[in-house]
This record gives structure tokens, C-alpha cells and sequence, in this order.
């Protein structure tokens, strides 16, 4: 069977996502990743394989522990400062980014059971 996931490509063109994978229910999982580049930090979203529905977020590495088995993939979305200068204010925003002039393009990544 084969599912269609979100495009996972950034404007880039670069891929963002893992291939599907099947997790079990009550079974530990322990993600960690990490990226180059000038990033203030990449997150994760667990997306169920077939509804592309996020299952499970997370801003560092950690555990998961899945409410039932099902066919998950990893989608990775770096983010970064951004400087905004408006007359009299200044805002930093965070954004979604993957600009290879920033090296954000590579994610590292590990899964493993606990």
C-alpha cells in the first residue's frame, strides 16, 4: 500500500520528511535530531501516514508513547530568528525556514525504542 504524504519539500526543493514508518501502541519511542546551520531550532511533527493529521509535536528530543499502533512518518521543519525593523519597534519573529544560504537543508536523525 502505498500513501501519499505531504509534498514535504521546502521551497527549496529539499525533502523534510522520513518514509513512513508503524508504530505500536504503548510502545516507548525516543526521537532525536539535529540540524547545521543558524537555526534558533528545528521541530517535529509526528503526521499519521494516511490523514497527514499530526499525531504527536515536539521542540527537542524526547519520548512518545503512541495511544495506538498506526503508520506514522516525520516531518521536520527548521525555524529561525527573523529581524523585523518597523519605525520606533523592532520584532524578532520566528519563522519556518530551510534557505540552504542559512544550511538548514540537513536534519540528523535517530528513532529508537526506549
Amino acid at each position: 500500500m502505498d500513501y501519499a504524504i505531504e509534498k514535504c519539500l521546502d521551497k527549496d526543493g529539499n525533502q523534510r520528511c522520513t518514509t513512513p514508518f508503524l508504530v505500536k501502541s504503548e510502545q516507548c519511542y525516543k526521537f532525536e535530531w539535529s540540524s547545521e546551520g543558524v537555526l534558533s531550532h528545528t521541530t517535529v511533527e509526528v503526521r499519521d501516514a494516511g490523514s497527514n493529521e499530526i499525531v504527536y509535536y515536539r521542540d527537542t528530543n524526547g519520548e512518545w508513547e503512541p495511544e495506538k499502533g498506526e503508520l506514522v512518518y516525520l516531518d521536520f521543519k527548521p525555524k529561525i530568528w527573523k529581524q523585523v525593523s518597523y519605525p520606533n519597534k523592532r520584532l524578532i519573529l520566528l519563522e519556518t525556514s530551510a534557505n540552504e544560504s542559512q544550511g538548514n537543508t540537513t536534519v540528523e536523525y535517530t528513532v529508537k525504542t526506549c
